[in-house]
């Protein structure tokens, strides 16, 4: 599993190639029309980053994309690990390679404005990969059951503000598939992290490696 498989679960929605992939932020712009429910007009929108270190990783996936399916799994206890020390600073980044994840990423974003720190934000991740991989159409009306049963608070608040710095990101940061993570450490020092081989072999060793700090509260 590497570059050409991460790409392969986006290609159908770019015929074009994975040079049209750059166009992303069209997608972001759609999602706004498309999806609104009753917003939270005035609030204050919530950000999904978490922790204060200064190991900055920013992560690139998709809810559809079958190589994040796999690695989420693996991925989302390091995830833990890493925001329990003061070492780490974590932020998500949805990309709507296939049609289904708007829904998804939005339902996301609710969850990212209810709830202390990170875990409520994690689980909802947890869930939203385990109804992708199930397969099936999937409603909002699902998703709101799905994080009702599992105890996951969210909130509707306008998703403008966070797809638009999504989309500052994958700019700025030429995300070209998934799923992906960035490493910046200081001014001058990036990694990137590109598919799910590199992360379990290269990014995971460096979450779980247990180098202690305070924890987040």
């Amino acid at each position: 599993m590497g570059k050409g498989d991460m790409k392969k679960s986006i290609t159908h929605l770019f015929p074009g190639g994975m040079k049209n992939y750059r166009c992303l932020h069209l997608f972001f712009i759609t999602w706004c029309t498309i999806f609104l429910p009753t917003f939270l007009y005035g609030a204050e929108v919530l950000f999904p980053t978490y922790g204060t270190g200064s190991r900055e990783l920013i992560v690139f996936t998709d809810y559809f994309c079958p190589p994040c399916m796999k690695i989420e799994v693996e991925f989302l206890p390091a995830v833990r690990k890493a925001l329990s020390t003061n070492n780490w600073k974590v932020t998500f980044v949805d990309i709507p390679g296939h049609r289904e994840t708007s829904l998804f990423a939005k339902y996301f974003i609710y969850a990212v404005q209810k709830g202390k720190g990170y875990e409520n934000a994690l689980r909802a991740r947890e869930v939203l990969f385990n109804l992708s991989r199930k397969g099936g159409v999937v409603t909002e009306k699902d998703l709101e059951a799905a994080f009702r049963k599992e105890g996951i608070k969210f909130a509707p608040v306008d998703p403008w503000p966070v797809y638009k710095e999504w989309n500052r990101l994958i700019e700025a940061h030429k995300i070209s598939g998934t799923p992906m993570c960035v490493l910046v450490e200081g001014r001058e020092k990036k990694t990137v992290f590109d598919g799910s081989v590199e992360i379990r072999n290269r990014l995971l060793p460096l979450m779980n490696e247990g180098v202690g700090g305070k924890k987040e509260k």
